[in-house]
């Protein structure tokens, strides 16, 4: 896990085709993960253990210089695994760089090296002693340069990610990427705004199948309206062109409309383009791969209402997804080999889904979600029924939750093939508050449930961790 959630703001998740604003690999949807600036000096520290000899620590140090912060964090975990051949261990390290160069322009800089040992509970038997399965190393960085006007506002940034996979059957290799980004969004009225944007990157990489290093480099660029003639009324429209040198190219549009006819009210509508490219595996690697390969390809379209009161929110919405070229392994009537990637899939994928958010107490918070997909022939891992709730209560130092997952109609693999049990877990946390010290305990799968996401892989039973955190401000 190169980024962790050591210095995590927030997480974003968007669900749906989002390639407009995010290009490829946005197919159903996006996870978007902002950093903690470097701006005010703290230190924090944490230890937990559990179930399964399983630990991690971590130390985090924040220091403001002037107009300048500097953040350095590290974490090592392990774990024995809750079944055979299944433990890991990893370590993650972190530096972050702020400077203000003036209240218009920000300059950060980020970088993060996550090197890991993982073992397989597949794998049988180690007759040769060659120990853990995966020798996994990985790195990244970024520089980013923030402006803040009051009518321009945006960013722009260069990154690379690296990592080198070593495993014990000898297989081995190596990739990269190096890419620019730039986002800009001018205020042309109150009414009115528009946002431009674009990317280069190049990647690439190596394995020892053949020593060919594969290179790779696509680029889009993209603009997005944003307009509200009235206080009621806003919409939305925007078009991506995305070129790729495997010769692909894509028009990625979006249009989206909200009102608000009531107070706390919203009824909202939208169309968004997805389009993924397909992987240097799946064009090169092992003998399953084709290079003759197109893009996958999606269109989504989604109504629905939100509704805000006092005490909460309730949101029900209805959506559609056509996908087409869905890549996948297509038996060959002359192996070898046996199977091979094509472009062999379109589908249409309906569902609803339903949210209510609701404080029963000053103290005490509910949330309850439901969703039920029909995913065609697309049933890998796109279960037809979901429903999660979570209770959260606080009481002075003290803070108590409760979360749960109903799943049915899981399968692991498209044409209702490798059907897996219907599940309900159950998670327990715990935890109390002295100044600059909480304690917790928190019970995973505490009704003790027995089922697999993957065949022949169960999950774990019910297990505990127990930790302390430490801030100071």
């Amino acid at each position: 896990d190169v980024y962790g959630m050591d210095d995590i703001a927030r997480v974003d998740v968007l669900l749906g085709p989002a390639s407009t604003i995010f290009g490829g690999h946005a197919l159903g949807g996006v996870i978007n993960i902002v950093s903690t600036p470097a701006r005010r000096n703290d230190l924090r520290a944490s230890v937990e253990a559990g179930s399964w000899n399983s630990y991690t620590a971590s130390v985090s140090v924040t220091r403001v210089f002037g107009d300048h912060g500097l953040r350095l964090t590290a974490r090592h975990g392990a774990s024995d695994g809750h079944v055979p051949q299944s433990d890991f261990r990893s370590t993650r390290v972190q530096a972050a760089y702020d400077w203000h160069i003036s209240p218009s322009w920000k300059l950060a800089a980020r970088a993060r090296y996550a090197p890991s040992l993982y073992d397989d509970p597949t794998r049988v038997g180690d007759p040769a002693g060659l120990g853990t399965y995966a020798d996994i190393r990985r790195g990244m960085g970024q520089l980013i340069a923030e402006n803040t006007g009051e009518q321009l506002r945006g960013s722009s940034q260069v990154f690379f990610n690296a990592g080198s996979h070593a495993f014990y059957d000898g297989f081995e290799s190596t990739d990269q990427s190096l890419g620019a980004s730039t986002y800009q969004q001018y205020t042309v009225s109150r009414a009115l705004s528009v946002a431009t944007g674009g990317e280069i990157l190049h990647y690439g990489g190596q394995a020892n199948l053949d020593d060919v290093e594969h290179l790779l480099t696509t680029a889009g660029a993209y603009a997005v309206g944003m307009y509200s003639p009235v206080s009621f009324l806003h919409v939305r429209a925007g078009l991506r062109y995305q070129q790729h040198s495997l010769g692909l190219r894509d028009l990625a549009p979006h249009f989206g409309l909200s009102v608000t006819p009531l107070p706390g009210l919203r009824v909202y509508g939208s169309m968004q383009s997805g389009f993924r490219h397909p992987t240097l595996r799946e064009l090169y690697l092992f003998p399953s791969s084709n290079s003759s390969l197109d893009a996958e390809r999606s269109r989504g379209y989604e109504a629905g209402a939100e509704f805000v009161f006092p005490r909460g929110s309730i949101r029900a919405a209805v959506y559609q997804t056509d996908a087409e070229d869905m890549i996948t392994t297509v038996p060959l009537p002359v192996p070898p080999p046996p199977v091979r990637f094509e472009n062999a899939l379109d589908e249409t994928l309906r569902g609803a889904e339903a949210r209510l958010r609701y404080h029963l107490l000053p103290t005490l918070q509910l949330q309850v979600a439901w969703s039920t997909l029909d995913p065609g022939s697309l049933t890998a891992f796109n279960p037809s029924q979901q429903f999660k709730y979570m209770l959260q209560s606080a009481w002075g130092p003290l803070s108590l939750s409760a979360a749960g997952q109903y799943v049915q109609g899981l399968h692991a693999g498209n044409n209702s093939t490798l059907p897996m049990p219907d599940y309900h877990v159950l998670d327990l946390t715990a935890a109390w508050r002295f100044t600059q010290i909480e304690v917790y305990v928190k019970g995973r799968n505490i009704l003790d449930r027995r089922y697999s996401i993957l065949p022949g892989y169960t999950a774990p039973g019910a297990h505990i961790f127990a930790g302390v955190r430490y801030a100071m401000d």
